[in-house]
């Protein structure tokens, strides 16, 4: 039975109930069941994230989502899904039930795809196309595509795209016969880890990011985690003076030519796996810097992803960067606002913030130094 007084609250009261118990999925279960003023909100919590698993041997039930509940949802992450159908083929229950599925989940905003095969053939994605048309995230981890050209058609599927994020990435042949498909307009962050075979697809990535629209402004950010010699080149190439952003691995550095950043950066981040900040990361760092134009850069960060405490933090290394940053009364450094640390929390030994203040004292007088601890997960 309902309760006559709960149904009296301001609906804001409600709101603000049921936004508080959106982590406690089974409270807010029984909220729902039990005040059904209650449910249409409650739903937006309930159903917001989904995950199907279609690794196992269990099919997921043609009813795992009705159309109804279905509209709530905003975060789709597929483990594994079946190999796209192809005309003519025989397909199993279970990837018939998983074609019928995701379609109905027509107002995504996020969606993972875990292990994708999409070499069967030419356009064998179109079954995802009522699911794709508000997606702004895009997540493909360890995904297959037969050619080059397939992946761009692909991606032009979500055409209200803002952040592409692409983890060990293969393609069968990187040739392009004709100029691939445009991205999609709003696309403003593209972020690449793992492998990606064959390297010299980026070459098809240089025609392909050319085409995104151009802006009064630099407005693209790129974050390169890429242990490939070569790659990042022609990205930067491609992107030319759209690039706003770009974190890239320290080591990499020396192999980006100075005429390839052909835009004045806003922030550039540093990333290195190495417990510690040597001189040699430093000098590393700087020498990129002096290569491309930093009238406009605003912030400057090392991330480092060590998972053990650092042991080396060089102070002869931070005050040469205090020097080059914040000392000279020319400096090429003028819209500087920001020299920044990440570190895993496992890595923020005791006493760190305190070793970063008295190495760089300009950048801590001008406010410009940040550390930033951050969850190991993260």
């Amino acid at each position: 039975m309902e309760a006559a007084y709960i149904n009296n609250l301001p609906q804001e009261v409600t709101d603000t109930v049921i936004d508080y118990l959106s982590d406690d999925r089974d409270s807010l279960k029984v909220c729902a069941l039990v005040q059904r003023s209650w449910l249409p909100r409650a739903r937006h919590h309930l159903h917001s994230n989904v995950t199907i698993d279609c690794s196992g041997r269990k099919a997921p039930s043609p009813n795992y989502y009705s159309p109804g509940a279905a509209k709530y949802v905003r975060s789709l992450r597929v483990l594994a899904p079946p190999t796209p159908p192809v005309q003519g083929v025989r397909t199993d229950a279970k990837a018939r039930a998983v074609w019928k599925i995701i379609p109905r989940f027509t107002e995504l905003h996020d969606l993972t795809l875990v292990y994708s095969d999409w070499t069967g053939g030419a356009r064998t994605w179109e079954w995802l196309r009522p699911a794709a048309q508000h997606v702004r995230t895009l997540n493909l981890v360890f995904a297959s595509f037969t050619h080059a050209a397939d992946f761009f058609a692909f991606v032009a599927l979500f055409p209200a795209l803002e952040r592409l994020s692409l983890t060990s990435i293969s393609f069968g042949t990187a040739t392009l016969t004709a100029l691939p498909v445009a991205p999609p307009p709003r696309l403003h962050t593209l972020a690449v880890r793992g492998h990606i075979v064959p390297p010299d697809v980026t070459l098809a990535f240089a025609l392909w990011l050319c085409q995104l629209p151009r802006r009064p402004e630099p407005h693209v950010a790129v974050q390169w985690e890429v242990p490939q010699p070569g790659c990042l080149v022609p990205v930067l190439d491609g992107l030319g003076p759209r690039l706003a952003a770009l974190a890239l691995p320290l080591w990499s550095a020396r192999g980006v030519p100075s005429d390839v950043v052909k835009t004045a950066l806003r922030q550039l981040t540093f990333v290195t796996p190495a417990p510690g900040l040597a001189k040699d990361d430093v000098a590393e760092a700087l020498a990129f810097l002096a290569r491309i134009r930093v009238g406009e850069l605003r912030s400057v960060a090392f991330d480092v992803r060590a998972t053990a405490p650092l042991e080396v933090v060089s102070a002869p290394a931070l005050q040469e960067l205090d020097d080059a940053l914040f000392a000279r009364a020319h400096s090429r450094f003028t819209a500087l606002e920001k020299v920044a640390f990440r570190v895993p929390a496992s890595a923020a030994r005791g006493g760190l913030h305190e070793q970063l203040k008295a190495g760089l004292p300009r950048a801590e007088k001008r406010g410009a130094l940040a550390l930033d601890v951050v969850h190991d997960a993260a």
